[in-house]
């Protein structure tokens, strides 16, 4: 799954990386959160970073709970499930990153940082719909595309967030690559990752020190 991941970009890297209007408010993030308000483009609007909250509410969800179980889709189900089968023909995005966090799978939960090898910026697939409350107000929300790991990761855990290789996100974006073109693409990456602190557990932790790499201390 990806349930956490950094967008330590200067404004200028993002609007020469995709020619993007950026937002002034934007701020590099170093531990982006489910339910918190993230860089996104969509295909709506490509031209632009938009502000969008990660945690899928569909449409015609009663109860934006729902947002809170819906941070990631898994690949091999999106034309399958009905919260994603019409987003992946007309409601897709490219979510910008620098790396991600991953638990290993034991019981000690050793966070790791894990990015592209040697692709300082990088953009995730995703999905994004518009909910709109009971006042009518719009709340436009987003989920993070997973998919098996490449062989470098996948000791650490066994899903990983698509990542769309540069030239894919056009068509990506466009609905013209399918799904799982761009996963057996994303699976022919390499990738590096070390070990970071446990401070990257906790949310409101927020600066560049989460992805220094944890050296444990003997005694």
């Amino acid at each position: 799954m990806c349930g956490r991941f950094t967008a330590n970009v200067k404004k200028k890297d993002l609007e020469e990386e995709w020619n993007l209007a950026v937002p002034p408010e934007f701020r590099p993030r170093y531990n982006i959160a489910p339910s918190q308000v993230v860089g996104v483009i969509t295909n709506a609007d490509p031209g632009s970073l938009s502000l969008l909250q990660w945690g899928l509410i569909p449409s015609w969800a009663k109860d934006p709970s729902i947002g809170n179980k819906m941070i990631n889709a898994r690949v091999e189900s999106l034309h399958e499930k009905p919260s994603f089968r019409k987003l992946v023909k007309s409601s897709r995005c490219l979510v910008p990153a620098t790396s991600w966090f991953e638990w290993m799978q034991d019981k000690n939960r050793q966070p790791f940082v894990i990015r592209p090898k040697d692709v300082p910026l990088f953009a995730l697939a995703g999905l994004w719909d518009t909910w709109s409350d009971e006042n009518g107000i719009n709340v436009n929300t987003f989920t993070i595309i997973t998919t098996n790991s490449a062989q470098d990761i996948s000791h650490i855990h066994e899903r990983m967030p698509l990542v769309v290789p540069k030239e894919l996100q056009h068509d990506w974006l466009s609905g013209k690559a399918e799904p799982a073109v761009v996963a057996e693409k994303s699976g022919q990456l390499r990738f590096e990752f070390y070990p970071v602190s446990s401070r990257v557990n906790n949310p409101k932790n927020d600066d560049e020190k989460l992805l220094d790499e944890f050296r444990e201390t003997l005694l």
